[in-house]
């Protein structure tokens, strides 16, 4: 099966893939859906997630930007499904540091994230700190803790 330029794929276990192949390897532009039902639609490199992308997650959470070998990696932005945002940098699976919009004051804070969870494990997990800029340019802690499904506990 070597150089098709279009395949639909469905795997024993459910996961399904549609798009571009090539020497039969997911390359280029194309559609994985996974049986848990999660969802990712972006490019692909030796069957691999890498380029630019958009997962959507069964839980109703929503990432698109970087990935790079499978990971994310880079800059993207995180929406979960409590409708707080994350937009920002990726380190290896992980939310790491950028803006953070909360729902609940209707603000953006800078944001620092540390011990957490690979994103897509399900569990979500960080210890977080958050913080606000002064009128005179002064950056301040303004709240910390864990932070699990887009929302601190």
């Amino acid at each position: 099966m070597s150089h098709n330029p279009f395949l639909i794929y469905v795997c024993l276990g459910g996961d399904a893939y549609e798009g571009d192949w090539d020497q039969d390897r997911r390359t280029g532009n194309g559609t994985y859906k996974w049986a848990s039902g999660d969802m990712y639609v972006g490019q692909f490199q030796n069957s691999s997630l890498h380029g630019h992308g958009r997962f959507k997650f069964v839980d109703g959470d929503e990432f698109e930007g970087s990935i790079v070998n499978g990971n994310f990696e880079g800059t993207g932005k995180f929406q979960f499904a409590s409708g707080n945002i994350f937009e920002g940098n990726f380190k290896s699976d992980k939310l790491h540091s950028g803006n953070l919009f909360l729902v609940e004051d209707g603000r953006t804070y800078e944001v620092e994230f540390s011990r957490g969870n690979d994103i897509r494990d399900g569990f979500r997990v960080y210890d977080a700190v958050l913080f606000d800029t002064d009128a005179e340019g002064n950056r301040h802690e303004v709240r910390r803790g864990e932070f699990s499904h887009g929302k601190f506990l």
